[in-house]
């Protein structure tokens, strides 16, 4: 599976984001038996900066307005581990969840997405 050219190469996230996002642009025969990647995401990969992208919007907005993971579930409707992943970058939401989620933050999904 290959990727497109990077626009740039400064993300990173722990490895296990990038497992998790691996199957996304490295095959799965390339990683390690042990299923773990050490180290950077792969950073040639748009989709990926894309997904980090928008966590790290979605957490910034959150914290704008002083919500703990805890707040945001009772707002959103969504379960607190769920968020937690969400913005680290280790889900790839549903555009159900993400209207969810643009609805809690007071944004419309086309803020949340327009620079990607």
């Amino acid at each position: 599976m290959a990727c497109l050219p990077a626009r740039s190469t400064t993300a990173q996230r722990p490895s296990s984001t990038a497992v998790l996002l691996s199957s996304i642009c490295i095959p799965r025969s390339s990683l390690p038996a042990s299923g773990v990647v050490k180290g950077r995401l792969p950073s040639n990969c748009y989709l990926v900066q894309d997904i980090l992208k928008l966590a790290g919007k979605i957490s910034t907005l959150r914290k704008a307005k002083g919500w703990s993971h805890d707040e945001f579930e009772d707002i959103a409707g969504l379960h607190r581990a769920y968020i937690g992943a969400m913005e680290r970058g280790e889900k790839n939401m549903t555009l159900k969840t993400l209207k969810t989620v643009a609805d809690a933050l007071g944004v419309r999904v086309r803020d949340l997405v327009e620079d990607l």
